[in-house]
């Protein structure tokens, strides 16, 4: 079961879109529950008490707080979440990124633009229950790479930066860069590899991560970085 927020300040939007959320799951035969909000505070709060929510969708244009606002308040609590924003404003598309949203539907082609989309939701949702197993020889890990923000190589050491704290493993990059290949990590450095579905922006010396961490970008990966970055997300 797929557990869903939807969140806007319209009553009308709320009769009718999760509706139509909830019939685009099913013809993938993925049952859904989904929990409706008016209140941005209301999902906050939800969340914070206690989120078992898989994916959220947000309307970008609500007077007490915009859903943006919102998302980038909800990353902090609740970072593993898949974002949709929706809005009738497709100029709002560009400054939503900030977020690091998984899509951004038009309300004014709502279905047409989730049913392309819903495949992708799955197969996503799909991938981050997934663990990937590592073995040295010696010793041998379970890891989620959704959860890997970045790894830092030191030598025959990679100390792997996740949602729950830093792992030190011994291996090698190239072959762990090879175990990661499907799942959107990008070697940004020869010392770094980076999920890149944490990545907020890049500019030529650094990768900036929406943890507000930096990581330095070489200069020969510049075009080749941000190739890959388009076509992961």
């Amino acid at each position: 079961m797929i557990s869903i927020a939807y969140c806007d300040d319209e009553h009308a939007a709320l009769q009718l879109y999760p509706g139509q959320v909830r019939s685009a799951f099913l013809q993938h035969h993925r049952p859904v529950q989904i929990d409706c909000f008016q209140q941005p505070q209301a999902l906050m709060e939800r969340i914070a008490t206690n989120n078992g929510y898989n994916l959220l969708f947000l309307d970008i244009s609500m007077p007490q707080m915009d859903g943006i606002e919102l998302g980038r308040q909800l990353r902090r609590i609740a970072d593993d979440v898949l974002i949709v924003f929706v809005s009738s404003h497709e100029e709002l598309v560009f400054e939503s990124f900030q977020v690091t949203p998984f899509r951004f539907i038009r309300k004014g082609h709502f279905y047409q633009d989730l049913e392309e989309c819903v495949p992708a939701m799955i197969t996503e949702l799909e991938k981050r229950q997934t663990e990937i197993q590592i073995g040295n020889g010696k010793e041998v890990y379970r890891i989620a790479p959704y959860k890997i923000l970045y790894i830092e190589s030191s030598d025959k050491i990679q100390r792997l930066s996740t949602l729950q704290g830093t792992v030190e493993i011994r291996y090698k990059l190239k072959d762990l860069e090879a175990l990661l290949e499907d799942y959107g990590f990008i070697r940004v450095h020869k010392g770094y590899l980076v999920n890149a579905r944490f990545i907020a922006r890049v500019n030529k010396r650094e990768v900036v991560l929406n943890t507000g961490e930096s990581i330095p970008l070489s200069k020969y990966r510049v075009d080749q970085v941000l190739e890959e970055l388009e076509r992961a997300t």
